[in-house]
Parts: structure tokens; C-alpha cells; sequence
């Protein structure tokens, strides 16, 4: 099973974080992490959008 990432790199005051993501077929489709990816934060509500964008005022997006 091929898995498709998306990448982003962010700068400005969030310079330094790079979230990656998979978007699955189905809800309880397994995930195979590669061996760049760092912890889950799905959950983690420091790492939403709406959070980064009141934390950096607008981020920078780099590269996606």
C-alpha cells in the first residue's frame, strides 16, 4: 500500500516546524510511519491551525 505525505516547513516565528501528514482512505486505515517521522500529534492542540496562526500572527509557510 503506497502512502501519500504532505509536508509543510514553516517560517517567520514558527520557523523550524515541519508538521507532516497522510490523509487515509478510511478512519482505521494503517499508518506506516517513515523512519523521518517524528512523534503524533493529531491530538495535540498546540499544533492546530487555528493555534499557529494566533502564535505566530501569520505564519510563513515555506514549502507544502
Amino acid at each position: 500500500m503506497k502512502q501519500r505525505w504532505e509536508v509543510d516547513v514553516f517560517g517567520g516565528d514558527l520557523s523550524g516546524l515541519i508538521l507532516a501528514e497522510i490523509e487515509l482512505t478510511h478512519e482505521d486505515a494503517a499508518v506506516i510511519l517513515p523512519p523521518w517521522a517524528g512523534p503524533e500529534v493529531t491530538t495535540d492542540e498546540r499544533y492546530r491551525n487555528s493555534r499557529l496562526a494566533l502564535r505566530a500572527g501569520s505564519p510563513i509557510l515555506l514549502a507544502a
